[in-house]
């Protein structure tokens, strides 16, 4: 009988085990599909100011005044969302920007300038700290400026944070862990579609690491883009943890960056 009562008692236990592991993954799936919804909506939101500015400009692409006008506005009415916004005329020189020091720039040989033209499509360059962006770094969004007749005028050109990105991610997960029966830290990271960390909620990133690179089993997973979690053990920590993934997939006619957003906690923090 005791040894009979050990053993339910142990199936009981693995049982329990499982299901907090699967509910806590389960809610930790969503926090990283609600993240990777949220950033999709966002960025597709850029893309949509930067069409209407290249639109609006185009009847005054050379009125300076109305130009950094309309930039400062942008700025101040989407705070923080916008590093910084520019206008550049056909040789590439910055004619208006909301940061001073940038205008009479010459950027006729930056990539987004030179695929703008040369396409006369929108051109969005992933996570980097592109040129005159002091050293922040920043997803860039890129549109010709174009007349009536298809007439190239110039480009309008805009940065946005990283940092303010990660603020949406932050406000998500800290909403989860108010969430009644559910304790411990929860970490979380974004990946670019290389696999490259560009936000990690514990370590500043002085270096640039790859987690596909690496192996990391929720990186991988996360290409195919279907969210889900999984076990696995943390690469700094050497610890058993619950990870949740999510890939971002674009909105609207904005196809995406390919990110992913990782959120895990400690399997021993579940149990």
């Amino acid at each position: 009988v005791t040894i009979l009562a050990l053993g339910i008692g142990a199936v009981l236990l693995r049982y329990v085990e499982r299901r907090l592991v699967w509910a806590s993954g389960e809610q930790l799936t969503l926090a990283a599909a609600e993240v990777s919804d949220k950033l999709d909506r966002l960025l597709f939101e850029r893309y949509g100011d930067v069409h209407m500015m290249a639109r609006a400009f185009a009847l005054r692409s050379s009125d300076r005044a109305y130009l950094e006008s309309y930039l400062a506005w942008m700025k101040t009415a989407y705070a923080p969302m916008y590093h910084w916004l520019g206008v550049t005329n056909q040789q590439g020189v910055m004619i208006a920007a909301t940061e001073s020091a940038l205008i009479g720039q010459d950027y006729s040989r930056s990539t987004w300038f030179r695929g703008a033209r040369e396409t006369r499509l929108v051109v969005v360059e992933d996570v980097a700290s592109h040129e005159a962006d002091q050293g922040i770094v920043t997803v860039a969004f890129t549109v010709p400026i174009l007349d009536t007749e298809g007439t190239f005028l110039g480009v309008v050109t805009t940065r946005v944070a990283v940092p303010v990105l990660e603020a949406v991610t932050t406000r998500t997960i800290r909403s989860l862990q108010r969430r009644e029966g559910f304790g411990g830290a929860i970490e979380y990271q974004i990946l670019a579609k290389s696999g490259e960390v560009f936000v990690d909620s514990n370590v500043p990133l002085r270096e640039k690491f790859n987690l596909l690179e690496l192996g990391l089993p929720s990186a991988k997973l996360s290409q195919a883009g279907e969210p889900g979690y999984v076990i696995e053990e943390h690469l700094r920590r050497h610890v058993q943890v619950v990870t949740g993934y999510a890939a971002t997939k674009g909105y609207g006619e904005f196809p995406g960056l390919g990110w992913t957003v990782l959120v895990r906690i400690d399997r021993d923090a579940i149990l």
